[in-house]
């Protein structure tokens, strides 16, 4: 997907609205690009974690198939993340805006 007239080549994605699509049961792949200390310290449960420095080394570790939501604390990361995937090839990326700040679900 090619940035077009200053978009972005992702979405963007309410932290509410990855709560709603994972309670309903909708297949995702979560990734948290927060440091190690961060992850352990607490992220949503089901999330894989691919630090935002090591994301095109571990890009063997994302699937494809699925929508992929990335976040960090506040989405400043997530927002790198996201655009780095894009330009990785990865098609149904969204940053989720406000990152574990936002987030009102239960942490792991």
């Amino acid at each position: 997907m090619e940035k077009l007239f200053g978009q972005k080549p992702y979405q963007d994605i309410t932290a509410e609205e990855v709560q709603r699509r994972l309670e309903s049961g909708q297949r995702m792949q979560l990734i948290d690009v927060r440091t190690r200390g961060e992850f352990k310290s607490g992220h949503i449960p089901g999330a894989v974690h691919i630090p935002l420095k090591n994301l095109e080394r571990k890009s063997g570790e994302i699937a494809r198939d699925l929508d992929i939501v990335v976040y960090c604390k506040s989405s400043l990361r997530s927002r790198r993340a996201a655009s780095s995937l894009c330009k990785m090839g990865c098609e149904r990326v969204s940053n989720m805006t406000g990152g574990l700040i936002a987030w009102c679900g239960p942490l792991k």
